[in-house]
């Protein structure tokens, strides 16, 4: 053990080997390169701009389109609604008019469609 000690001692603990910087990062990066596997891919300038401009018309004409649907999806749940609640309304309405008043309304509209706007007189009584 003591001479293991002293050996550490004189050699020291520097390593003799080193690694340049990034390279375990840029090592796979690199391989790619030299096989061919991955290319840098260079666009034309003029080529650039057109096809940015081009994204961006295409970007602004989705959200225009989207608000429309939208818009008319709320358009219609709101008349869908609206159409429920006045169905709801008759059906509340007619649940509170009794049997023999109902009858005479129709029987008064009938007689109305027949002969004009005369009214029906009711001599059940």
């Amino acid at each position: 053990m003591k001479k293991e000690k002293n050996i550490l001692k004189k050699i020291g603990n520097d390593l003799p080997f080193s690694v340049p910087e990034n390279y375990f990062e840029q090592f796979a990066n690199e391989i790619d390169l030299k096989i061919g596997y991955a290319k840098k891919i260079e666009v034309p300038k003029s080529e650039t701009k057109g096809f940015i401009r081009s994204k961006a018309w295409m970007r602004w004409a989705a959200v225009f389109v989207g608000i429309f649907l939208l818009g008319n999806v709320f358009y219609f749940v709101s008349k869908n609604n609206e159409r429920q609640k006045q169905e709801n309304y008759e059906m509340y309405l007619l649940s509170q008019v009794d049997e023999p008043t109902m009858m005479y309304y129709y029987m008064n509209d009938a007689y109305e469609a027949e002969n004009g706007n005369e009214t029906f007189q009711n001599t059940s009584n």
